[in-house]
């Protein structure tokens, strides 16, 4: 064994290797002076130092008053002439480096320069030095130094959590596998998981019941409680682990607790441990924001041994922290678990279904579920109650969600309400990208399920940039991607909340990105059309939910590019919800459409003749006598400003011929029709679809006055036109094969009527749906058949099957899909199939 290290000779090593780091540091400062930055590489060097100063200048003052053992004093010796080494090595690297005095301006601009290429060696010296330190700081004792502290070994594990059992805590069995999994790595490699969601979603209840559940499964194992929300509480965190543990006494710096918890726990701490880093949210914070000994946090925590989990907002930090375990993220709460929730909080007293209405009023999210359960308890109101409140306005909504209550397991300076928790992410992606900010405004006012990329890009967009803004607002898990990643959903408690973000910008910001949102979905909502193709359905299907949202509010001002948007969509949305089945609402879309383009743009404008067309096609349809007026007028209109053998001109003259026919004046019908079609063959083309509808118009009216021969010429024509143009399975197709069929029963050809309606309604209900008007009348006609046949068995089977299916459909609410429906149940004569306009595909 060697001899023991005197005390002498302690003291002269601590004032040789003092003396060289002062030296060392002045000349790093001289150099600064000359480049004017310090090169990269010498910056850590300018932190270490002074700090192996201090620590040798206590180590001496210990020595001076014998309070160092003899194997204390050639541990630390040892550790003192290794700086020696290493500042040494610095030393003579800044004098090969350092500029002279006679040097030329050029000369000393080199030198500094070149010392750019020795960054990976001073790296290295620099790496030396911070274990040095850490080692010097850890064989240190207080100022006032009575008895010496010693480097912990405890003789039981820390329990270092801030916060008792949670005993509300329910479910979340898959995140703690989740969790389990993240933490089988290889030996030697350190255990990490990263728990990331919303503000609110429960990341740090459930790492609490995971620190207590460690605790009962491990009783060896210390468990510590980081909050990183600040560098300052982060800073404090460590300090108290640091006192607490024993590495320093309660009276010194925060800066030389914080410097000492991670070199202990990963070289001296005997026995397991666990770590959680809670409300880890700002990258700048963890990575770049620096504490008073000149760390950032991410350099102080333990990165080798024990286990480390780490909450945070952000999916894309999340990874940085824990990789190469994915992130766990953390979803909305179960029915069943957001139940027990409400039950271990509020009592059993309430039925099932109305805490389900609770549970999805308020998104599944635990904290807003919890804080509605405070404010029920201190109003002393019930859920119905609660939930009349919350639905009053989108004010007294917000209002709600910004109580303040004690939540379990928040720190003091966390806000205690989901308002506040969700304003303090929006305040971050605001100030990082304001491009996100937007998006987040815009998204606010369309439904909050299936968002399509379509609505929230304008044509200048910048791909990446929207890419990088849609990342940002799904990294705080305000927005979520489907699978394809061109469809987006969020939650309609974070729409609310944008939305009061905006209003405390300025009273116009709500209604100015609301006509922003209209505008968007005007554009892409497909033009009504006669004649829609396959992509026309599945793009309504999608933005109508969207376009109801926005058509719903009552814009208080009435300026006139919001009112035409509206009326624009207001268009778009009739046909199509017409194509669906709901022919009342449509007219009436049609008609608000026309109302509001008549007051801006005039009677004239082709515009107005678009709403005024589409308004005066509905009421034929549906057999009102109040068509003839406003066709004529429409009629005389389209001639004037489109010329007489325009295809809207000829649409509008057949519309006109239909509607004559509801009032009874046939002849006069018969007449428009034939003038429609002769004027549709010679300037649009027979296998025209316009001229093809045309001729279906004239064939109906024809069987209502019983010219079923003539009929069924033209139909047998534009029978197999369409069905060569569109398809067996097309809607359009289907209104020709109904009316076709008809008319076959008129002319006594039953079999091949019951084979086109069999064909039909089959096709029908695959297209359209059970429910679907146009779906039950062929259901009516094929049934009457099968009774005219003496099939009754198989004509009630059929109606009992329309009716069941009915009764269970999307449609089942609508006033049209009663309407039709009541046929069936009266087992009312066929209907003419000439009435109906063409069918939706």
């Amino acid at each position: 064994m060697a001899d023991p290290v005197s005390a002498v000779g302690l003291v002269a090593a601590a004032v040789q290797l003092t003396e060289l780091a002062v030296k060392v540091v002045k000349r790093i400062s001289d150099f600064n002076s000359t480049i004017k930055q310090t090169p990269k590489a010498f910056q850590e060097v300018q932190i270490q130092l002074p700090l192996i100063i201090e620590s040798v200048g206590r180590i001496k003052e210990q020595t001076d008053q014998g309070l160092l053992s003899d194997s204390s004093r050639n541990a630390v010796y040892a550790v003192i002439e290794a700086c020696q080494h290493d500042t040494r090595l610095l030393d003579k690297l800044i004098t090969e480096l350092l500029p002279n005095s006679t040097d030329s301006i050029r000369k000393k601009t080199l030198k500094a320069l070149t010392s750019l290429t020795h960054d990976k060696e001073i790296n290295k010296i620099t790496e030396a030095l911070r274990n040095r330190t850490y080692l010097l700081a850890l064989h240190k004792v207080a100022k006032d130094g009575i008895e010496p502290l010693q480097s912990p070994e405890p003789c039981e594990p820390f329990w270092l959590v801030p916060f008792d059992r949670n005993v509300s805590f329910v479910g979340r069995h898959e995140i703690f596998e989740k969790i389990n999994e993240a933490f089988i790595v290889p030996t030697g490699s350190q255990s990490k998981a990263a728990l990331t969601g919303l503000g609110g979603i429960g990341k740090s209840q459930i790492a609490l019941e995971y620190c207590h559940r460690r605790r009962e499964q491990n009783c060896e194992c210390s468990i510590f409680w980081v909050n990183a929300a600040t560098v300052a509480q982060f800073e404090e965190s460590l300090n108290n682990i640091a006192v607490m543990c024993g590495l320093v006494a309660r009276n010194s710096g925060q800066a030389e607790g914080a410097s000492l918890v991670q070199p202990w726990l990963e070289f001296r701490h005997q026995g397991p441990w666990m770590m959680v880093v809670d409300n880890a949210n700002e990258r700048d914070i963890v990575f770049n924001q620096k504490m008073r000994n000149g760390k950032t946090p991410w350099q102080c925590i333990p990165r080798r041994n024990g286990t480390l989990i780490f909450t945070t907002r952000s999916y894309e930090l999340a990874y940085d922290l824990a990789r190469p375990s994915r992130p766990i993220y953390i979803p909305l709460i179960g029915e069943a678990e957001g139940v027990e929730l409400i039950q271990k909080r509020l009592g059993l007293g309430f039925p099932k279904n109305l805490m389900i209405e609770l549970l999805e009023e308020l998104d599944h999210i635990p904290l807003a579920i919890t804080q509605a359960v405070s404010f029920m308890i201190k109003r002393r109101i019930d859920i119905p109650q609660y939930l009349e409140r919350f639905r009053k306005s989108d004010d007294t909504k917000m209002r709600m969600l910004d109580y303040e209550f004690i939540d379990h397991g928040r720190t003091a300076e966390s806000p205690e309400s989901v308002a506040k928790t969700w304003e303090l992410s929006f305040n971050s992606i605001r100030e990082d990208n304001q491009k996100a900010a937007d998006m987040l405004y815009l998204i606010s006012f369309f439904q909050n399920h299936g968002i399509p990329e379509r609505i929230l890009r304008s044509e200048d967009d910048d791909e990446f940039d929207f890419e990088d803004a849609m990342t940002i607002l799904s990294d705080y898990s305000f927005v979520n991607a489907d699978n394809t990643r061109v469809r987006f959903h969020t939650h309609s408690l974070v729409q609310h909340a944008t939305r009061h973000w905006l209003r405390s910008q300025g009273p116009t910001e709500v209604t100015a990105w609301r006509l922003t949102a209209l505008k968007s979905l005007a554009r892409e909502f497909p033009e009504a059309t006669s004649h829609p193709k396959q992509d026309y359905w599945e793009t309504c299907e999608i933005l109508l939910p969207h376009a109801e949202s926005l058509l719903a509010y009552d814009f208080k001002k009435s300026e006139q590019d919001i009112q035409l948007e509206r009326a624009r969509l207001l268009n778009s949305t009739g046909r199509y919800i017409h194509w669906i089945g709901r022919y009342s609402d449509g007219r009436k879309r049609f008609r608000t459409s026309w109302d509001i383009r008549k007051q801006y743009l005039g009677e004239a404008h082709v515009d107005t003749l678009k709403s005024m067309g589409l308004y005066v096609w509905a009421l034929s349809f549906q057999g009102e006598p109040e068509a003839v007026e406003p066709g004529y007028r429409l009629l005389e209109l389209r001639q004037e400003i489109l010329g007489p053998n325009h295809a809207d001109t000829i649409d509008c003259l057949s519309d006109l011929a239909t509607a004559l026919a509801k009032t009874n004046q046939y002849a006069e019908s018969i007449k428009f029709h034939r003038d429609a079609v002769s004027r549709g063959i010679a300037h649009l083309g027979i296998n025209d679809l316009d001229t093809l509808n045309c001729q279906n118009a004239l064939a109906s009216t024809l069987m209502d006055v019983d010219e079923y021969q003539e009929a069924s010429e033209i139909y047998k024509e534009v029978y197999e036109i369409k069905k060569s143009i569109q398809g067996p399975d097309h809607p359009d197709f289907l209104v020709i094969e109904s009316n076709f069929a008809l008319c076959l029963v008129g002319l006594g050809e039953i079999p091949r009527a019951i084979e086109l309606n069999q064909h039909c309604l089959a096709s029908k209900e695959k297209v359209l749906g059970i429910d679907h008007p146009e779906t039950i009348i062929s259901a009516y006609n094929l049934g009457d058949l099968y009774f005219r046949e003496g099939h009754r068995e198989e004509a009630i089977k059929l109606y009992d099957r329309i009716i069941d299916g009915c009764e269970a459909g999307l449609r089942r609410e609508t006033v049209d899909g009663k309407e039709y429906l009541d046929l069936i149940r009266r087992r009312r004569r066929p209907i003419s199939y000439g009435r109906l306009p063409p069918l939706p595909e």
